[in-house]
Formats: structure tokens, C-alpha cells, sequence
């Protein structure tokens, strides 16, 4: 079921970032819909095979930008793994878990995002990038972390429901 899920959710996602998030830029920050929709599908109690949504998402990602493949593969791998090692410590508090992963998640992909750019021969000057790409991504994913992760936990609720003895 996780893995027909996967594609129409991922595939919403980039497009609500390509058409509408897009569009409300911060300086030149943006916020990132697709790592917000992987850490919540992560987060989620009965959410299965988010290994599978991490790669298929990194590579979806890579295909329709100009970041290198490995970038956001090994960031949304890497969510997902700290998205299970929390939810096993600390699923006391998921939304407070999921906002730290949030900000963290958001400095990782545009960090490796501007080395990834520096190595292709970009010139980025790295105080600059930080202030007018950086901050604002990071503050512009937190403005959406907290609708993202009520609709998308609501629909999961919905899609994996357990089943009832009879």
C-alpha cells in the first residue's frame, strides 16, 4: 500500500513546491515541501517502507532540479534515518521531534545543495549564501512544517487504519 501511496504523494508535493511555494520566496530562501512530506510519512506511527519513499523522493528531486542526484538522496535518507532513531526515543512529542528535524533536515539540504554548487564551479560566496539562502529556508519551512504535518498526519491516519476485529 506504501508503495502506491508513494508516487501520487510525492508527486502532489513537488508540484504544490513547483506552483505555489515557489512563489512565496524569502530573499532567497524557499521552502522545501518534499523534505517536509518525507519527515512526516517518517514520523508516522504506521507508516511503513519510508526507505523507499527517501530514494524515490531523492531521485524525483534530482531529475526535476539541477542538484546532483546524491544530494538529496543522502539528505532524505538521512531524515528518515533520524526520523526512526527519534521516533524510538523520544515519540513523547512527535510535533516537537519534527520541527527539530525540520530545522535540521533544512541547514543539511542547503548546505550540501551550496557545496554541491561550489564543486560544480559556482561561485557562491558562503556568509552571503547562508544569510540571503540558508536563514530564510530554514524559517520559510518552519511557517510550513506545522499545516504540512496536520494534513498529511490526518491523511495517513485515514489511509492506514487499523483494522477492526470482528
Amino acid at each position: 500500500m506504501s508503495y502506491l501511496l508513494a508516487f501520487p504523494v510525492i508527486l502532489f508535493s513537488i508540484m504544490m513546491q513547483m506552483v505555489v511555494v515557489n512563489k512565496l520566496s524569502l530573499l532567497y530562501g524557499y521552502a522545501d515541501m518534499l523534505l517536509l512530506v518525507i519527515i512526516v510519512y517518517a514520523m508516522h506511527p504506521r507508516a511503513g517502507r519510508s526507505w523507499f519513499w527517501a530514494l524515490l523522493a531523492g531521485l524525483i528531486y534530482g531529475y526535476i532540479s539541477k542538484m546532483p542526484f546524491l544530494v538529496p538522496i543522502v539528505v532524505f535518507a538521512s531524515m528518515i534515518f533520524a526520523a526512526q532513531y527519534i521516533k524510538k526515543r523520544i515519540w513523547q512529542m512527535p510535533v516537537l521531534a519534527y520541527i527539530f528535524l525540520v530545522i535540521i533536515g533544512t541547514f543539511m539540504f542547503q548546505v550540501l545543495s551550496l557545496l554541491a554548487l561550489k564543486f560544480t564551479g559556482s561561485i557562491l560566496p558562503i556568509m552571503e549564501s547562508l544569510n540571503l539562502i540558508v536563514i530564510p529556508s530554514v524559517l520559510l519551512n518552519l511557517i510550513f512544517a506545522v499545516p504540512v504535518y496536520y494534513i498529511l498526519n490526518d491523511f495517513l491516519d485515514v489511509v492506514f487504519v487499523e483494522k477492526i476485529n470482528q
